[in-house]
Parts: C-alpha cells; structure tokens; sequence
C-alpha cells in the first residue's frame, strides 16, 4: 500500500468522525479510541490513554487536538496535517452555511429579535465569567490583575473597544515584559 493510501483513509475518518459526532471533544475522544484502539489495533491503550491527556491538557479544542495527536502519532507530520484538516471541515463548513443563512436574513424583524435576545444571554454569561474571574483575582490580593480588569471593563463598557484589541494588546504587553525579563537575565549572567 502507498503512503497515500494511508493518509487518505485518514482523512476520510477524520472527516466522517467529526462530521458525525456530536458533543464535542469528549465525544470524539471515546469514537478515536473506538477506532483506532479496539478495531483497528493500531494504537495500544496506554497510547490512547497519552494522547487523550495530551489533547486535554494542550490549548485549543479537544477534538482537534486528539485528532492532530493521532494523526502524528500513526503518520508523522503528513498524518498530523491530514488528520486536521478532516476535523476541521466539517465544522468550518457548517459555520461558513449559518453566516451565510444569517447574512441572507439578518434583516428580516423576527430575527433580530432573536439574535438581540441571544446577544443579551451571551452578554450575561460573558459578565458572569469575568466577574467570578475578578473575584478570584481580588480574593488572591493581586492588585494588578484587579487593575488589567477593571481597565478591560472600562475600555469594553465605556469606550467600546473590542475584547479582540484587550487581548491582543494583553498579549503584545506580555510578550514585552517576557523579553524584557529575558533581557534582564542575561545582563544578570553576562556580569
């Protein structure tokens, strides 16, 4: 069999595995391990096991790191990328349809009303978040995340701004202060 082959199938599982399953990464987890341990043979439990823990553990959605995680670990870094991109399809497309479907009917009056109603659930789970986020930051007497807070908040509520600017700017700000600590300890040694 060609390397080909292999990857191929790959992506066509990867593909029908998340375009099937629904509940999220959890879900697909179980279905990976289904497959490719009790099926197939070709991962070993422990294996699973590793690549689960893994696929938690990393930043991103579960579902794509396990199916980026198996992928590498059955065919190397074509498998990585083959095994993404049949995740991702599926749910890319769906969200492509609905923008398109809400594109076509933003405009109808029983839609915005539901969109507005939406939109304020949203607003309250966000807030609920943030506020129990700043409660744990006060209760830690971290004054300077007290600070990041309460000037995200004002800056959001009061100007506007996009919590997409907030955290791309967080992320510049700490980028910054790491290189400048990294700088720091440099100096520290070369002396």
């Amino acid at each position: 069999m060609t390397a080909r082959r292999p990857l191929l199938t790959l992506f066509l599982r990867s593909l029908v595995i998340s375009a099937t399953t629904v509940g999220g990464g959890y879900v697909i987890l179980s279905v990976l391990r289904r497959l490719y341990v009790e099926k197939l043979g070709w991962i070993s439990e422990d294996e699973m096991l590793d690549l689960s823990a893994a696929a938690q553990s990393a930043p991103g959605a579960v579902a794509v790191n396990a199916s980026l995680l198996v992928g590498y670990r059955l065919y190397g870094i074509g498998g990585a990328l083959v095994s993404l991109a049949g995740t991702v399809i599926p749910p890319l497309s769906a969200m492509c349809l609905l923008a398109e479907a809400y594109r076509r009917s933003a405009d109808i009056p029983l839609v915005m009303k539901i969109m507005g109603g939406m939109r304020a659930g949203v607003a309250a789970v966000i807030l609920d978040t943030a506020l129990t986020l700043a409660k744990g930051s006060l209760a830690k007497d971290t004054l300077p995340r007290a600070l990041v807070f309460g000037l995200s908040l004002a800056l959001i509520l009061g100007m506007g701004l996009s919590p997409a600017w907030i955290v791309l700017g967080a992320a510049l700000l700490g980028a910054v202060r790491g290189l400048l600590s990294l700088r720091r300890r440099k100096a520290g040694e070369t002396v």
